[in-house]
């Protein structure tokens, strides 16, 4: 059984998701990223880095068990290690592959920081900055979804699962208004009623 590492957060979930989707048996463990639980000796054997998520594979590459951390990283892992929610070769791939570097470039730090620059901190000038830029971002992911169902085309991939947790905070706390992005708000609103989403979206309970 493959072990989670994670917290509530939307790179978390980004997993726990995928691993719902793929029907993978997993075990979520919380780790308090505030309490300083990523820090500790035993945690930094896991992901040097000292963030979440990561996962321990028991049966990782030649059957050993395999360790990954960033969390597109292991989404990449995860879809080669069960051959789903990626195409193994060829444009399908690359098409994901890139609309999945949007989220960890564009997407994602941007929200990061709008949640603890802008909002935490209540620093205005660059919670304006960063909920623009993030807005744009939603009008680049809104133009592609309204040529294809999904973020690489005509199936879901693991583009469509990183970019979700990001997208739900649009009005939760992102201070963004979705209805002007009629095709992400379709998008969003599809994959928010698959059983893997609603119960990857409540990891860690």
């Amino acid at each position: 059984m493959i072990e989670l590492y994670t917290n509530t957060t939307s790179n978390g979930r980004k997993i726990s998701i995928a691993l719902e989707e793929l029907a993978l048996p997993y075990n979520a463990i919380r780790i308090d990223t505030q309490a300083g639980a990523s820090r500790t000796p035993e945690y930094l054997q896991i992901n040097p880095n000292g963030k979440i998520p990561a996962i321990v594979d028991p049966d990782g590459p030649s059957g050993q068990r395999f360790v990954m951390f960033e969390s597109a990283a292991i989404l990449v892992y995860l879809a080669d290690k069960t051959g789903r929610l990626l195409a193994n070769k060829g444009a399908a791939r690359y098409a994901a592959l890139q609309w999945l570097q949007v989220e960890a470039s564009g997407v994602s730090p941007d929200a990061f920081w709008l949640f603890y620059i802008g909002l935490k901190e209540k620093n205005e000038q660059a919670a304006t900055m960063l909920r623009t830029d993030l807005a744009r971002l939603y009008g680049v992911l809104d133009k592609r979804l309204g040529h294809a169902p999904y973020l690489a085309g005509e199936e879901l991939t693991i583009a469509d699962i990183a970019h979700f947790p990001w997208v739900a905070g649009a009005t939760a706390w992102q201070g963004i208004d979705l209805a002007p992005f009629a095709h992400l708000r379709r998008w969003y609103d599809e994959l928010a009623t698959r059983d893997s989403f609603q119960k990857g979206m409540k990891i860690p309970a």
